[in-house]
């Protein structure tokens, strides 16, 4: 498949099915369909070829070949792949020299789903391969009708094997069995040890809930939930302690970043921010790299998840990845996805929005450490670990890209891309304000002495007024499963103080508060390798849930800043080796799949590459230490 040049692009944006899109859509496709050209007599398609491609025919004559059928002088062929079949319906091949456009079945069936005028097109297209293809003796796969209400499927998976099921089972079984029978060992325990039952309750209640985040039985956040009904009903602590997540600052500004954060991208604008930064920078795989970088550090700040940036920077990773023409094992696309990955969440620490776990770590500080560490405060002094995290990053792009040299997406396309969405539309605009008004926000909180929480939650408040954002968008596209993970899980560390744990945890482990307090830099390294060996096992909101409510209670009675621990404890959690290990590398991979892109790298130097950023992580909290203590926070 060759890349379209201008005249395709203008021929492809005149085609009748281009209207039935919307412009961001039409942009999209753009950058997704290219072109090919064959010989009299050249295959198209058969019953071998993978079932990935919609063709339009552009130029020429195609035929199906059989004996009876009629030439195809213009329209789709493989629309079939769109309305449920699992391979081409006929083989078709040129009847003289023609030139068609190739477009992503999954993506046209994706947007079937969305224009009901689409879907019948390409029924139509589809009903003309059948009769085309009526003479041949071989019967075509079924394919169905728009009556059966056939679901949009490109290609269908293997299923599952019996094996596997069964593995599957069997974790489920062991799971479910630790979730309710370790519990009781630990209370038993616990009431053993003279330790109130309170207490008891309360550690039974963790220990269930991190049995259920280990393997994975329910969603993430229905532990955390769980928590806080279990704490409830066994009257752990008063309500107002153990709903206490829910009625914090940090809540309501996760809450008012999440929407404005959905406001760009339902918007479009920040698609169009891809394409300018395209349109600007060199065409060359290390300037790519940067801006895949680059623009994952500047949304780090505004959209507060991993996995919403991801969402992001995801369609703009894979056309850089079609553009390259890269095929099999190339390094440069493992090297394109590490540098999405590292603008995703290299830097999430060092902004107090740059992730959900900050929030965790934020709304567990005492009052006065909150007031000590607003959002330009948390970022000042993580300042010189994420200049330190990104400045090595950095140097080491440069090390792997030196001797790449691959031509970038053609300029004519990005323009093209730009002309289809046309001028900045009034929701752009109102997102692009609200971002601005974010940072202005931010930036002046010291002449204006109002929190970031409640200035993004008015700003949030003025986007619904103005009917920017709409109920839908709030009920469909904020991440409330996190929202509620991260509420349920901030009265964990108050609910230790008020049974006492916090003391007995502070009496059992003083030297290492100690140990944090006059061996910092050894405490570093130890915690590094411990987290490295825990998140083997455990996500990273896991790991780090466990560490906050054990670290901080101690690094209070040590005199220790709590906020450190804190920062340090959010900075290393991070660290993880295999793609299964952070769910945003895996949301990468699937979306790589789904454009058929999936065996495309070399993933084992993806692992080398996030073995080399876990030793920045901590080298980079190394180098903080002199200007800790030059801020007096050591």
């Amino acid at each position: 498949m060759n890349p379209l040049d201008s005249i395709g692009v203008d021929t492809l944006r005149r085609e009748f099915f281009m209207q039935m899109l919307g412009t961001e859509e039409r942009a999209r496709l753009l950058a997704r369909t290219g072109s090919r050209t064959l010989q009299a007599g050249e295959v198209l398609c058969d019953a071998s070829t993978p079932p990935t491609e919609v063709y339009l025919l552009d130029s020429g004559i195609l035929t199906v070949d059989t004996n009876a059928a009629e030439p195809i002088r213009s329209g789709f062929v493989g629309a079939e792949l769109v309305i449920g079949a699992r391979s081409y319906q006929a083989p078709v091949r040129a009847l003289e020299p023609a030139r068609v456009f190739v477009l992503p079945a999954e993506d046209l069936a994706a947007l079937s789903s969305q224009h009901p005028q689409l879907k019948t097109l390409m029924y139509d297209a589809q009903r003309r391969i059948s009769a085309a293809a009526a003479a041949d003796t071989a019967a075509p796969e079924a394919v169905a009708s728009p009556s059966a209400g056939a679901t949009p499927v490109v290609s269908a998976s293997p299923p599952a094997s019996t094996g596997t099921a069964s593995s599957a089972l069997a974790r489920q079984i062991v799971g479910w069995l630790c979730a309710i029978g370790l519990p009781l060992i630990v209370w038993q325990t616990c009431i053993g040890a003279g330790l109130g039952k309170e207490a008891g309750y309360f550690l039974g209640v963790v220990t269930s809930a991190v049995a259920m985040w280990i393997f994975a039985l329910v969603p993430p956040f229905v532990p955390a939930l769980y928590s806080v009904l279990a704490c409830i009903l066994l009257d752990v602590a008063p309500a107002p302690v153990i709903l206490a997540g829910f009625s914090s600052t940090g809540f309501y500004m996760l809450l008012s970043i999440f929407a404005i954060g959905t406001l760009m991208v339902m918007s479009g604008l920040t698609y169009r921010i891809s394409l300018h930064i395209m349109k600007r920078v060199p065409p060359t795989a290390l300037w790519y790299s940067l801006s895949l970088f680059v623009y994952g550090l500047i949304l780090t700040p505004i959209i507060p998840s991993q996995l919403g940036r991801t969402t992001i920077i995801a369609p703009f990773l894979s056309t850089l990845i079609e553009t390259t023409g890269a095929k099999g094992r190339d390094p440069l696309v493992a090297h394109y996805i590490a540098a999405a990955l590292a603008g995703i969440g290299l830097t999430a620490s060092v902004f107090l929005t740059g992730q959900p776990a900050n929030l965790i770590v934020y709304g567990l500080l005492d009052a006065q450490t909150q007031f000590a560490f607003g959002w330009i405060q948390w970022l000042s002094a993580a300042a010189v670990t994420g200049a330190c995290l990104t400045g090595l990053y950095l140097a080491y792009a440069l090390i792997q890209f030196r001797k790449i040299k691959r031509p970038g997406l053609p300029r004519h396309l990005i323009e093209a891309q730009l002309r289809t969405l046309g001028p900045m539309n009034g929701t752009e605009r109102m997102a692009l304000a609200g971002i601005a008004l974010v940072i202005v926000g931010i930036l002046t909180t010291s002449f204006h002495k109002v929190e970031i929480a409640w200035v993004t939650v008015a700003i949030m408040v003025s986007l619904l007024l103005l009917g920017s954002i709409q109920r839908d968008d709030i009920n469909k596209r904020i991440d409330w499963t996190t929202l509620i993970l991260i509420a349920s899980v901030v009265a964990w560390v108050p609910i230790m103080k008020v049974t006492g744990l916090d003391t007995l945890i502070a009496r059992s482990f003083t030297w290492v508060g100690v140990y944090m307090k006059t061996e910092l830099p050894l405490f570093i390294l130890a915690l590094g390798a411990s987290i490295a060996i825990l998140r083997l096992a455990l996500p990273a909101n896991v790991v780090g849930i466990l560490l906050f409510s054990m670290f901080l209670p101690l690094a209070e009675q040590a005199g220790f800043s709590t906020w450190l621990i804190g920062f340090i404890i959010l900075s290393l959690s991070e660290i993880y080796i295999f793609p299964y290990q952070a769910p945003y590398n895996i949301q990468m991979e699937n979306h790589l799949t789904s454009t058929g892109q999936d065996r495309l790298y070399d993933s084992k130097r993806l692992i080398h590459f996030n073995l080399v950023i876990s030793l920045f992580r901590i080298v980079a909290v190394l180098a903080a230490i002199p200007f800790w203590k030059y801020l007096n926070i050591l």
